[in-house]
């Protein structure tokens, strides 16, 4: 399910700015993820190249170069994310192993 408003367990896709992102695009374009694909309507070729964990408490988890990071999900309120929902609650609540949120 795609959300305009991110709820805990939300994976949010997005774009890389800058070089980085420009790399990744050429790197998506050589394996063939760059082309399009039948059946897409999409203006873009391949319009994310990022993806997050939205955390309870306004707060996400990426990959970075230097490892898994921590920040608050306003981190990216200057760029256009697609939030989607996997199926089914992101984790269990109530059951014993420690605080859950």
């Amino acid at each position: 399910m795609i959300r305009t408003s991110p709820q805990p367990g939300d994976i949010g896709l997005t774009i890389i700015t800058g070089r980085v992102g420009r790399l990744v695009q050429l790197g998506q374009w050589l394996n063939g993820e760059g082309r399009r694909r039948p059946g897409w309507d999409l203006d873009d070729e391949v319009p994310y190249q990022h993806a997050f964990v939205v955390l309870p408490s306004g707060l996400l988890i990426e990959a970075m170069p230097g490892g898994a990071q921590v920040r608050p999900l306003s981190a990216y309120d200057d760029r256009d994310v697609l939030y989607v929902s996997p199926a089914g609650p992101p984790w269990p609540t109530g059951c014993g192993c420690g605080p859950c949120w």
